[in-house]
C-alpha cells in the first residue's frame, strides 16, 4: 500500500480508515502511541524472526486474538 515509510502516528490514521486489525512485530507501539482512541485493534505478534514460518508457528493464537479483539485493546500472541 505504500506506507511502509510513515511514521506511527500517520500509518495508525490512514490504518484506523481502512482496517479493523492492525497486526504488528513493533512492541514499543503501545508505548509510543495512544492505542485506546483508535477505531481498530491492534494485535502485536512476538516471534523471533519477521519471517513467515514463524507466523504459522503462532497462527491459531493469532486468529484467536483477532477475533475476540475489540477497538483500542492491544493483545500480544
Amino acid at each position: 500500500m505504500g506506507w511502509g515509510r510513515l511514521p506511527d502516528g500517520p500509518l495508525l490514521k490512514l490504518a484506523e480508515g481502512a482496517f479493523d486489525v492492525l497486526i504488528t512485530i513493533d512492541r514499543s507501539l503501545e508505548y509510543q502511541q495512544n492505542l485506546r482512541k483508535l477505531s481498530l485493534g491492534v494485535v502485536v505478534v512476538d516471534v523471533p524472526k519477521n519471517q513467515m514460518p514463524y507466523y504459522v508457528a503462532v497462527g491459531r493464537d493469532l486468529l484467536s486474538a483477532v477475533n475476540r479483539l475489540r477497538p483500542g485493546q492491544v493483545i500480544h500472541v
